[in-house]
Formats: C-alpha cells, sequence, structure tokens
C-alpha cells in the first residue's frame, strides 16, 4: 500500500497557476477547519470541468471583474461586492468570459485538503499532464481524485462511476506514486519554467511570471 501524499504543515506555495486554464491562486489562510485564496482567472478562462465538494461549503465574494458561475442548473454572473455561497455536494463550474480579468476570494469550510488537491492539481497542468481544457489525463485523473474523494468529485454521475471504475488501475500502474512524485518535484522546485506544449522539461512553473518578476 502506498502512503498518502504528507500534508501540507505550512502553506507551500503562496501562489499556484494553471497555464491551461487560466487560474492563479494566491492562499491566504490554509487550516484543516478553514482555507481562503484569492483567485484570479485570466479573460476566456475557465477551470477544468464541473465539480461538486461533498463535504464543504464554498463562498464566492468578487473582487473585480464579472464571474460567471454555473450551480444546479442556474447561471450567476456575479459582480464586485456579490458573494454566493455554494452548500457540499452542489454540482458547479465557473468561468470568466469576458474581456478583463476576475478577482474573487473564494473560502472553503472546513479547508480539509483542498489545498493540497490544488497544489497537486496546478503541478500537474504546470507538467502539461492534462488535457487542452486543463483536466488531468484519465490515469492521473483517477489517481488525484482517489486521493482527494474526501474533498472534491467531478460533476457528471457517469464520469464519477467510470473514474471509480478507473481508479484501481491507475494504483496498480503507479500512478499514485507518479502523482507524488509530480508534487515532490514541484514543491522541491517550483520557479523553473514549463518551456512549452505537453512535453515536460524540467520542473512545474506554479508561480506566474508576474509574481516571480515581482519577487526578483
Amino acid at each position: 500500500m502506498t502512503s498518502p501524499i504528507p500534508p501540507i504543515e505550512t502553506p507551500t506555495f503562496p501562489v499556484l497557476h494553471h497555464p491551461g486554464t487560466g487560474e492563479t491562486i494566491r492562499v491566504l489562510e490554509s487550516t484543516r477547519d478553514l482555507f481562503r485564496m484569492e483567485l484570479t482567472i485570466a479573460p476566456r478562462g475557465e477551470i477544468a470541468g464541473s465539480h461538486l465538494h461533498p463535504n464543504q461549503h464554498q463562498t464566492f465574494e468578487i473582487v473585480s471583474g464579472k464571474l460567471v458561475c454555473r450551480a444546479q442548473g442556474r447561471e450567476h454572473v456575479l459582480k464586485p461586492g456579490d458573494t454566493l455561497v455554494l452548500p457540499p455536494g452542489v454540482v458547479h463550474t465557473q468561468g470568466n468570459p469576458f474581456d478583463e480579468p476576475v478577482v474573487a476570494i473564494e473560502t472553503y469550510r472546513p479547508g480539509l485538503r483542498i489545498h493540497e488537491f490544488f497544489e497537486a492539481f496546478f503541478s500537474l497542468g504546470a507538467r502539461g499532464l492534462t488535457d487542452n481544457k486543463g483536466a488531468p489525463t484519465p490515469l492521473y485523473g483517477a489517481a488525484l481524485l482517489d486521493e482527494y474523494k474526501d474533498t472534491i468529485a467531478v460533476g457528471s454521475r457517469v464520469d464519477r462511476v467510470l473514474l471509480r471504475m478507473l481508479a484501481p488501475l491507475a494504483r496498480s500502474l503507479g500512478y499514485g506514486d507518479k502523482l507524488r512524485d509530480v508534487l515532490r518535484a514541484a514543491r522541491s522546485n517550483p520557479r523553473l519554467e514549463l518551456t512549452g506544449g505537453k512535453e515536460w522539461r524540467g520542473a512545474a512553473s506554479l508561480v506566474p511570471s508576474t509574481a516571480r518578476s515581482a519577487r526578483s
């Protein structure tokens, strides 16, 4: 039996960037009880797919720009000052179809392992181990969602069944260990660039170029 991904004792990456979805996360608070982050989605950016959080309340507070959130068959266009609260189990997706970036504060109660999930998910994106919409390739996706099943699940019931069926194969082929290797590499050296395409050429760029410039 493989060991679980080691928990984050302190926030390892204050800033995470997913090149496939256009999302940038700045962690504000991270405990088992509460996780808060500043989420920026670039113009025309969209998260990788519909999903739900089985055990967490999620709150969106819009700081600037506009965020489109689809939940329970309704489309919400959120503007600065707007707040939307989603209870556990609500299937949703969000994106920014507009020409300006959107900045929102997202809060998860309780925090559980959502910080670790984002760290692993964005690491896969930075290493090019995703499709053109930013979703992990099937075996990595099965390993990822099996690891964090208490925190997140895909929105489609059919896809949830398929991923549960795929999870034992992913484990037997070592994708749980491969996921851990991706995360360890990203934690050990988050500042190197991914040079392009889907090919791995070094280490993941989890810190976007604007943040790196500001820190240089």
